[in-house]
């Protein structure tokens, strides 16, 4: 296998890589979608073959209509199957997304509605609770590419260059799984250093929060179906900028005392990895939730507190917890007072952070710095203790 530095050095020599950096996930659902329409009859059989359908060619390619990737339309358009086609680069599908999806082409279409989800990590565990969606790796997508009869030498080079891109894009992704949970969380990130300059470094940092979350949320024996989410608590917006699809679709989510939500991403300009897991411990009206949960995002191990609308209500239950010793000490047991060790600091010298969403905090929390060294292991463990002193203290 490649190192990093030979990757990204290869990397930096495809055309094809260059132009994708301006689009991200979009550039790969337009290429396929050229390919649907260049090669209808290939796509249609690889569909028929891959779905159990039938389809002899592709008639209409629709991108980014009802907020789907592609849609396309085999046979005819009026009366033939219908493919949504949902494309995952450098992101992990949600289940609650994926779902939506589903009722949402159920109602446009009937039952002549399937669906494909070309993901470059393995989604899996996520889709465990919907059987409608077939995966395709981009490994295997790599497979089928090789089989395209390209009509001329310009198609050919083409194909060969996006084959060659989404090889390496492969190759980077299972760098980052293999890394050792032994070795440190942040110290091992310094490997993908050389991928900063085609901005593939955050890829390859997500892949690997990603599996170092699934663990936690293994631990914890939380559902990542249920759970897993890519919308992080993070500065100035307690739900971050969402796509449309994910603002339809908040108020459909609905959440109580007890639920837990999982995340994982990088926090805005400062690229700094994040992960979180949180719990929702009691409602403070009908529509308002008060949550708390664990972050680390950098160097900081962070115990917070959360509402959607926030303001002094959530100031002052934080302030409670705290003086009674419930949560935001980092000493709330005898069990936690042993990862005292973990820590390389003291935290914060005032009693709370905090964010703030059109000028009210709607975030607040308490850190401890953890070293470069510390192993991802250390902190999975530290994370799952806390959590499971937060299930148990305030979610039962």
């Amino acid at each position: 296998m490649n190192t990093i530095p030979e990757l990204a050095a290869e990397l930096r020599k495809s055309p094809m890589f260059q132009l994708s950096l301006s689009s991200k996930e979009l550039f790969h659902s337009n290429f396929l979608a050229w390919l649907a329409e260049e090669y209808p009859e290939f796509v249609a059989a690889w569909l028929a073959t891959r779905l159990g359908i039938s389809a002899q060619t592709v008639v209409r390619v629709r991108r980014e209509a009802h907020n789907f990737d592609l849609l396309l339309f085999v046979d005819n358009e009026d009366t033939g199957n219908v493919i949504v086609l949902e494309n995952k680069v450098k992101s992990l599908p949600e289940a609650a997304q994926l779902q939506a999806y589903t009722e949402k082409a159920q109602e446009l279409y009937g039952n002549r509605t399937h669906f494909l989800l070309l993901s470059l990590s393995d989604p899996t565990s996520i889709l465990a609770e919907n059987s409608r969606w077939n995966i395709c790796r981009y490994a295997e997508y790599i497979d089928v590419l090789q089989k395209i009869p390209a009509r001329n030498d310009y198609h050919a080079a083409l194909l060969n260059d996006y084959i060659f891109t989404i090889g390496q894009y492969c190759r980077i992704q299972e760098l980052a799984v293999s890394i050792s949970d032994d070795e440190p969380l942040l110290g091992s990130l310094t490997q993908f250093n050389p991928l900063r300059e085609s901005r593939f470094d955050m890829f390859a940092v997500k892949v690997r929060y990603e599996g170092v979350l699934q663990k936690i949320c293994e631990r914890l024996n939380i559902s990542q179906s249920a759970a897993f989410s890519t919308q992080k608590r993070g500065v100035g917006d307690v739900r971050h900028k969402r796509r449309k699809h994910e603002a339809r679709n908040r108020s459909t989510q609905k959440r109580g005392v007890g639920d837990v939500r999982a995340y994982y991403g990088v926090s805005g300009s400062s690229r700094k990895p994040l992960l979180g897991i949180e719990v929702v411990i009691a409602a403070a009206s009908d529509t308002e939730l008060m949550s708390i949960g664990v972050q680390v995002e950098g160097n900081q191990f962070r115990l917070f507190m959360a509402m959607e609308r926030g303001g002094t209500v959530l100031e002052e239950q934080a302030r409670i917890l705290l003086e009674r010793n419930h949560w935001f000490s980092f000493r709330e047991s005898s069990e936690l007072q042993a990862l005292e060790r973990l820590w390389s600091g003291d935290a914060q010298t005032k009693d709370f952070c905090g964010y703030s969403q059109n000028g009210i905090k709607n975030f607040v929390y308490c850190y401890k710095p953890f070293s470069d060294t510390l192993s991802a292991e250390e902190i999975i463990n530290a994370v799952v203790m806390y959590m499971r002193f937060a299930q148990h203290q305030f979610a039962q």
